[in-house]
Formats: C-alpha cells, sequence, structure tokens
C-alpha cells in the first residue's frame, strides 16, 4: 500500500482574514483563507483549514491528521504587542526574577540596531516592557535546569499577587512565567488551577 501524502501546514491569523499554507510532500503547495473570527479565533482556523482541505482536494480531517508539521503564527497578537493595544497584563515571576524581562537577555537594547547605532548605544532609548515593572510580581517557588523541584509553590504569595494585581492594579490578564518551566511546568499549572 501507497504511503499517504503528508503535509506541512501554517496558519497566521490576521487582523482581517486568517491565511493557510499547505505543502505536499513533493513540494507543491496550496494557499486559502477565511475571515478571521475575533470573538473566537480558533473558528477562524477552522473555517481557514476547511478551505485549505477544499483546495488541496481532501477533507480538513484528513489534511491534519497528515499533517506532519503544524505552524501557527499570529498577526493580531504581534500587532497588539507593538501597539500595546491589548488588555493590562500582569505577570507572575519566580522570586528574585521580577526583572528578567527588563534585563531582555542583555541584548534587548541592541538587537536589530546597526553596527553605528551599537557604537553610540546611549542615544538609543530602551524599548518599552510589555508589562510594567510594577505590575511584575514575584512569588516563592524554583525549579532547577532539569526540572526537579527546589522550592515548592508557596501558595500563600500567589493568592497575594493575583489579588493584588487585580485589586491594586486592575488588570485584565495574569500571565506566569517560571524559571525552568519549560523542564517541568508543574508550578505554572497549579497557579492556573
Amino acid at each position: 500500500m501507497a504511503a499517504q501524502q503528508q503535509y506541512i501546514v501554517g496558519v497566521d491569523t490576521g487582523g482581517t482574514f486568517t491565511d493557510v499554507v499547505v505543502m505536499g510532500g513533493s513540494g507543491e503547495i496550496w494557499t486559502a483563507k477565511a475571515p478571521t473570527t475575533p470573538d473566537d479565533f480558533s473558528r477562524g482556523v477552522m473555517d481557514a483549514l476547511e478551505e485549505a482541505a477544499k483546495v488541496v482536494g481532501v477533507r480538513r480531517g484528513q489534511l491534519l491528521g497528515r499533517t506532519a508539521l503544524f505552524k501557527h503564527g499570529s498577526t493580531v497578537a504581534t500587532n497588539a504587542l507593538i501597539t500595546h493595544s491589548g488588555v493590562k497584563v500582569g505577570l507572575i515571576a519566580t522570586k528574585g526574577f521580577e526583572d528578567t524581562t527588563e534585563i531582555m537577555r542583555a541584548i534587548g537594547r541592541v538587537d536589530g540596531l546597526s553596527e553605528e547605532e551599537i557604537r553610540h548605544v546611549t542615544w538609543v532609548t530602551k524599548p518599552e516592557p510589555f508589562v510594567p515593572r510594577e505590575r511584575i510580581l514575584g512569588v516563592r517557588e524554583r525549579m532547577d535546569y532539569l526540572g526537579q523541584e527546589i522550592v515548592p509553590l508557596n501558595r500563600r504569595d500567589v493568592m497575594a499577587a493575583i489579588r493584588y494585581l487585580i485589586d491594586e492594579e486592575k488588570v485584565e490578564a495574569i500571565a506566569v512565567s517560571f524559571l525552568h518551566a519549560w523542564a517541568n511546568p508543574k508550578h505554572e499549572e497549579e497557579v492556573l488551577s
């Protein structure tokens, strides 16, 4: 029995349209789009995938079932970050690492600049952070780089941080970013619950 066609699918949720590019195993390329649905962005993605499946000549379930790689980008999210037009956000981080986003891996001030601009870095304005420092709170917890728990999550710290961000800072969304959560997301998942 011959192997079924495998696909690589790329989707971008834009402000007006959600675009899909499908590449077949022999390099064929198909494109499709559907209106973006701001009330539920996932619906726009599924609608665009339905249109792409029609162009490819398969059902949406077949397209997804044979997809070896699926990538999703969001121009809507990128634009919200660039224009600061999203909701007011707070951030809960590992205690002691609240300044990590402002440090920007030490290259944020010069990333993307020309050599001339880098030579005169003191003339360059540091980018405005996505979350202002006063809305970044640390809580006691710690995982090591292997994902082993070093310090258990302090639930009182978490509840106090959430209350402060909502009651005092009037945030509409709270992000959680703990050190080494990529190796073990247990503490981030506990905050969610």
